[in-house]
């Protein structure tokens, strides 16, 4: 289950559960059309509790073609791109602990 939840600015979004291959495609969605307000796209996945390899490549395909901004992820989050991404993804740049 992951819900999505718009913010007052454009452009961000909080991002609440796991992000799964039964959501990945409707994420993909929804970012590539946050993305046309023509602002930085920025994520926060502080309640991200769970990303398996979908939700990540969704994350890295949008990334390779438009900047995305992790905003404060979950340690599970964190432990995930370290292991998986260890020196970092093109465009894709995480802040906050």
């Amino acid at each position: 289950m992951l819900d999505i939840i718009t913010t007052r600015s454009p452009g961000v979004l909080r991002l609440v559960g796991e992000i799964d291959l039964s959501n990945a495609e409707r994420l993909d969605r929804i970012l590539r059309v946050e993305r046309e307000w023509g602002c930085e796209l920025s994520l926060d996945l502080s309640e991200v509790t769970f990303i398996d390899s979908t939700g990540l490549q969704v994350l890295l395909d949008l990334s390779r073609s438009y900047p995305v901004v992790i905003l404060q992820p979950s340690n599970s989050v964190r432990r995930l791109f370290e292991v998986a991404i260890p020196h970092g993804a093109p465009g894709l740049k995480v802040r906050g602990s």
